[in-house]
């Protein structure tokens, strides 16, 4: 039984005969379109004369595209070989079809792109199966994920297409149709990606189709502009409705389609009127991704640091390779949680003067995501060999530590290894105190050490190339600690009408202070006193404001570096 749509074309093709020359013409087309089947294009028919196009159909239907094939192509999809003829079907009808009808054959067609979706993705079921069947049959199966992959993607260009032709044409309640298969295809597209990541998890035994799996995955994430959870962000619009503005609404829709809404009056934000569907609408979602800016790289000869800015805080990453273009989803990736603007990522482990690739990445609290072109940087040729020399070893060492500084002439890193015992040998359990800083001059610092000992050292500097410089052991010993307070002595002195210099002398460098008092005994923590915290063996504090003719009573004071305290006898004096 012959269709509508054949009916028509031969009656079309009976109406305009066609010459020989237009079916020589005709035939070697439809040759060479047969011949390139995989890369068939369905306007190639609409560059030919009206009656060619007709003719060109009867002749497919005479060499097999008939009603059968025709109705076998209804249920093709991307990839497959009547595809093709199924997309050129749909372009004859609406050229044949009266304008007023065209857009509604256009929802149809929409609505079909939306069932080939749902039909590519069918085979999947459930995670679990999926699992089941790609370990026993890989080939197959991998087949028909490659043909939702191509599928789903295929179907969003087609929908988007129609979806700013109505828009353009002023189809505004048509539009929102396509958009509202849209979101069914979104819907789709995210049940796709959570199967397709939890069979990656599910995957521990082979990583190559892990990977391709992940691959698959991360193709969708992209065209459809997920999170990386695989999520689709929304965000709040008001939407007014062409045909009855005063039931304006909020809804929450995927960013994609904010650019369909504003364009036909929908404003970002709640309405004002506070109406509100339930579709988890955010008002104030963030929908921009970070702005990508000063790019740079800091390379020597096994490592490089990559830096740039954006213009919000967002997280950090560098995929990297050796090969180009750059493929995400298999590439080298180093990144960083932290929300900053100013980024720094830091690549190790590279190879001598070789030439990488790199794409950095930025990812915001709101999940927008942006990604650099690709660049590149070469690692440095010469390698450096040659360890630090280290000199000028010095120690200033107390009752209980000792600093230790040397100079290296490049700059490197500070070990020093330390023990009782010797020769210092060197392993996991030596005691040691370091710092990562790369310096020229070093200063380490041993704490806790026992007095009247002897220690053994040695210090280490490393390199940024991981050259190693080693002292020879040296020693020091730990002082005893001083607890003999210093002896005073040769108490004089030197007074006037208001003051008083008060002098003596210790047997050790010590602070000076004097406290006095009109009343005795004289009691030291309520007294007045003079004090200076120089360490000194002849002493001299100057008492002023004093008042005349009367007799003051005092005690002088010393106290050593080790805190060893002496005090005088109290003494007394009489101002003129």
């Amino acid at each position: 039984m012959q269709s509508n749509l054949e009916k028509k074309l031969k009656e079309t093709a009976k109406a305009n005969p066609l010459t020989k020359a237009e079916k020589n013409m005709l035939w070697a087309k439809i040759e060479n379109i047969i011949n390139q089947k995989h890369s068939f294009q369905p306007f190639t028919f609409f560059k030919l004369k009206p009656k060619l196009v007709f003719a060109s159909f009867m002749i497919i239907a005479i060499i097999g595209v008939s009603t059968a094939v025709a109705g076998a192509s209804n249920d093709a999809g991307p990839g497959d070989l009547l595809y093709p003829i199924d997309i050129a079907l749909e372009r004859v009808q609406l050229a044949l079809s009266r304008e007023e009808n065209k857009d509604n054959l256009r929802l149809k067609f929409a609505e079909e792109r939306l069932k080939e979706a749902q039909r590519a993705l069918t085979f999947q079921g459930n995670s679990n199966s999926v699992s089941i069947t790609i370990s026993t049959s890989t080939e197959n199966n991998f087949k028909r994920i490659k043909k939702a992959n191509k599928t789903l993607p295929i179907a969003l260009e087609r929908l988007e297409e129609t979806r700013e032709f109505l828009e353009q044409k002023g189809n505004e309640q048509a539009a929102e149709h396509v958009n509202d298969i849209i979101e069914k295809l979104i819907s789709l597209a995210q049940s796709h990606v959570s199967d397709l990541d939890e069979l990656e998890i599910k995957i521990s035994n082979n990583n190559k189709i892990k990977e391709e799996v992940r691959a698959f995955s991360t193709k969708i994430k992209i065209k459809f502009k997920f999170n990386r959870s695989g999520n689709k962000k929304k965000a709040a619009v008001c939407h007014i409705p062409p045909d009855n503005p005063e039931n304006a609404h909020t809804i929450g829709i995927a960013e994609p389609a904010v650019q369909a809404h504003l364009a036909h009056g929908d404003y970002l934000g709640e309405c004002e009127n506070g109406d509100q569907d339930n579709n988890n609408g955010d008002p104030t979602l963030d929908i921009i991704a970070p702005i990508i800016s000063n790019i740079g790289s800091s390379v020597s000869t096994n490592t490089a640091d990559i830096t740039w800015d954006t213009d919000e805080e967002s997280d950090s990453a560098v995929w990297y390779s050796t090969t180009t273009p750059i493929v995400l989803s298999s590439s080298l990736l180093i990144e960083s949680a932290d929300l900053v603007t100013s980024h720094t990522i830091s690549l190790s482990g590279l190879s001598v003067n070789t030439t990488y690739y790199f794409v950095v990445g930025s990812l915001d609290s709101s999940d927008n995501k942006a990604t650099s072109t690709e660049s590149s940087f070469i690692t440095t040729l010469t390698l450096d060999t040659i360890a630090p020399i280290i000199s000028n070893i010095i120690l200033s060492v107390s009752t209980n530590t000792v600093d230790i500084t040397w100079d290296t002439d490049e700059e490197s890193d500070s070990v020093v290894w330390y023990s009782t015992t010797t020769p210092l040998i060197i392993s996991g359990d030596t005691l040691f105190v370091d710092s990562s800083s790369l310096v020229t001059t070093h200063n380490i610092s041993l704490l806790g050490l026992n007095a009247s000992t002897t220690y053994y050292f040695i210090v280490n500097s490393f390199d940024s190339s991981g050259n190693k410089a080693t002292s020879i052991e040296s020693s020091f010993i730990i002082l005893t600690p001083d607890t003999t307070a210093p002896i005073i002595s040769n108490i004089s002195l030197s007074v006037s009408t208001n003051t008083a210099d008060i002098i003596w002398n210790t047997d050790e460098p010590s602070n000076s202070k004097a406290w006095y008092s009109t009343t005795t005994p004289i009691v030291l923590g309520s007294s007045s006193f003079i004090e200076s915290t120089n360490l000194v063996a002849s002493h001299a504090v100057s008492l002023s404001s004093l008042n005349a003719s009367t007799t003051y009573y005092f005690i002088v004071g010393s106290t050593d570096e080790f805190n060893n305290e002496a005090t005088s006898t109290e003494s007394s004096f009489t101002t003129l």
